[in-house]
C-alpha cells in the first residue's frame, strides 16, 4: 500500500470508473474519453513499488498486484509499506539513462479551471505578470495562469479568433458550411519589447493564422482586436508555424525541421537560419536563455542546445524513445519549452490515445499535460 493515499477507486464489469481527490480537487477524473481500446487494459496506473520499463500498458502484468508499475511525476520516487516496513521506489529504474535533473513539476489536471485541457502543445512565461501560458490544440484554447498561484487569468478560444476574422463567415455574414476553421491552437510567443503576444494556429484540420494581442498597460489583459483600423490584428499563414521563440528582438518560428525569423507587419521570413536532423524530428517548442543559446524539443523528443550567435550544436539529450514507452527523463512526448528561473520547463504531450507500443495516460490523470521541471544542464558535446 502506498503511503500517502489519496483517492480510491470502484470497478463495475469490464470498465472501470476512476476518480481520485486531494484537499476535494479532482486528480484523477472520470477515465475512459478518447480512450482506444478498454480502460483496464490502457488507462490505469497504479503508483505502486518498483517499475519496469519494458513492461507495456496492455501487459497483463502492468500495474498490478505483481509490483510492476512503471510511472513516478516530477523526480520524486513513490513509497510503499510492506509488512511495517517503509520502502522506496527504485527511481534509477524508472529514468533509464537520464541526463537531466528533475527538480519539480506542475500537475495541471490538478487545477481546476484545467478541467477541460484535452493535448497541451505549448507553453510561454510572460515574466511582467508572472504568467505561464499554455495552447490546447484539442480544447481549441489559450490559457494564461498566474505561475505561482495556479489561478487562470484568462482563456482565449476559437471562437473568439473565428470572431475577430469572420474566417467561417461569407460576405453576407452567413456560416460558411463545413468550413475548416480555427481549431488547431499551437502556440504562443511574447514580444517584451513591445508588450505584444501573437497566438499561432496549426493547419491540423484547421487554417494557418496568427493573431496578434496588444493590451493598455504591462498590467492590463491582452485583447485580440485593438479596435485601429490602421493596424493588422491577424494574418492567414500559407503554412504551420509549430513553435516560436523571441530572440534578439526577432520573432523566431520553426516549420518542421528548420528555423526562420517571421515579420509579422511584412508576413515576410528569412531564409533557414538552423535545421534539426531527420533522426531529432521537427520543432515542437524553443526557449532562449541568457548565456545566447537556443533551446528546442523536438517531434522525435530530443532536447537540443545551440549556440544561437553561431548556430553551432552545443548538447543533444534524448528525452524519450518516439515509438515506444520508453522515458528517460521523465516526459513521454516533449511539446512546449520553457526557461524560467534558470530552469528547463517541458510540457508533456502525452494524451489518452495511443497504441500498445505508445505511451497513453487517462484524461485527467497527473501525467496528462504535466509540466516537467529541470535543472538546466550545463555539459556540452
Amino acid at each position: 500500500d502506498l503511503t500517502n493515499t489519496i483517492g480510491s477507486f470502484q470497478t463495475n464489469s469490464n470498465a472501470i470508473t476512476i476518480e481520485i481527490t486531494k484537499d476535494n480537487k479532482i486528480i484523477l477524473a472520470q477515465s475512459g474519453e478518447e480512450s482506444s481500446s478498454n480502460i483496464d487494459s490502457e488507462e490505469v496506473f497504479k503508483l505502486k513499488r518498483d517499475p519496469l520499463l519494458t513492461v507495456l500498458p496492455s501487459d497483463g502484468d502492468y500495474g498490478d498486484d505483481l509490483d510492476t508499475q512503471a510511472i513516478s511525476t516530477f523526480g520524486a520516487p513513490n513509497q510503499w509499506m510492506d509488512d511495517g516496513v517503509l520502502k522506496t521506489q527504485n527511481f534509477n529504474a524508472l529514468r533509464e539513462n537520464r541526463d537531466l535533473n528533475e527538480v519539480d513539476g506542475i500537475a495541471l489536471s490538478h487545477i481546476e479551471a484545467f478541467d477541460g485541457l484535452k493535448d497541451s502543445e505549448s507553453i510561454l512565461y510572460v515574466a511582467p505578470n508572472n504568467s505561464l501560458w499554455i495552447a490546447d490544440d484539442n480544447a481549441h484554447s489559450v490559457y494564461e495562469m498566474d505561475l505561482t498561484t495556479k489561478e487562470v487569468k484568462a482563456i482565449y478560444t476559437r471562437d473568439m479568433l473565428e470572431e475577430l476574422s469572420g474566417i467561417c463567415r461569407d460576405e453576407n455574414g452567413e456560416e460558411i458550411e463545413d468550413c475548416d476553421g480555427l481549431d488547431d491552437l499551437e502556440s504562443v510567443v511574447y514580444d517584451d519589447v513591445n508588450d505584444i503576444l501573437y497566438i499561432f494556429v496549426g493547419s491540423t484540420s484547421s487554417i494557418p493564422a496568427i493573431f496578434k494581442l496588444t493590451r493598455e498597460s504591462i498590467d492590463g489583459t491582452f485583447v485580440l482586436d485593438d479596435e485601429d483600423e490602421n493596424t493588422i490584428d491577424f494574418r492567414i499563414l500559407d503554412s504551420e508555424y509549430q513553435a516560436a521563440q523571441y530572440i534578439d528582438g526577432e520573432m523566431i518560428v520553426s516549420i518542421d525541421y528548420d528555423l526562420y525569423s517571421y515579420d509579422f507587419e511584412t508576413d515576410t521570413h528569412s531564409s533557414t537560419l538552423f535545421t534539426a536532423t531527420g533522426d531529432e524530428g521537427n520543432v515542437y517548442g524553443m526557449a532562449y536563455d541568457e548565456g545566447g543559446n537556443a533551446w528546442m524539443v523536438t517531434s522525435k523528443n530530443y532536447l537540443i542546445k545551440i549556440d544561437w550567435a553561431t548556430k553551432v550544436r552545443l548538447a543533444s539529450y534524448k528525452i524519450a524513445d518516439d515509438d515506444s514507452i520508453l522515458t528517460y527523463n521523465g516526459v513521454y512526448d516533449t511539446r512546449g519549452l520553457e526557461i524560467i528561473d534558470d530552469k528547463l520547463y517541458i510540457l508533456e504531450g502525452m494524451n489518452s490515445s495511443g497504441t500498445d507500443d505508445v505511451a497513453v495516460a487517462p484524461y485527467g490523470s497527473a501525467l496528462k499535460n504535466s509540466v516537467h521541471i529541470y535543472d538546466i544542464p550545463s555539459d556540452n558535446l
